[in-house]
């Protein structure tokens, strides 16, 4: 097993200089199999976007899990190119909640430009 560390950062993103040893990106942690792309992304806060780049031009096709829903582990989702292509195929797990609509309505105007349907894959 393969553990690639892409965000470590709490509530906000973080760069410069003084965050290169652990990353400036929010929580997200890839999972591969030896050999093999990832298939497993645990969390997905702005450290998701760097898997994109662990795949070198192929799409994502795995598994998105969310330990909780604070914006420091999904704000990454809208902007994870390698799950945002026809060709891409991406579940999310994520805890139950009273409202299934939570990640839903974070992400969709007022709060964000776009909404999930507009999304590419499956």
């Amino acid at each position: 097993m393969i553990v690639h560390v892409c965000g470590t950062r709490g509530s906000t993103p973080a760069p410069g200089r003084s965050y290169s040893i652990y990353g400036g990106h929010t929580s997200s942690i890839a999972v591969a199999r030896e050999g093999r792309p990832p298939e497993l992304i645990l969390d997905a806060g702005t450290g998701i976007r760097l898997v994109t780049e662990l795949l070198e031009g192929e799409p994502f096709r795995g598994s998105v899990l969310l330990s909780h829903l604070h914006w420091d582990h999904t704000h990454g989702l809208p902007f994870f190119a390698a799950g945002d292509r026809a060709d891409a195929r991406v579940d999310v797990y994520m805890p139950a909640q009273d409202n299934d609509r939570n990640l839903t309505e974070v992400m969709s105007p007022p709060h964000f430009p776009i909404t999930n349907d507009d999304l590419e894959g499956e």
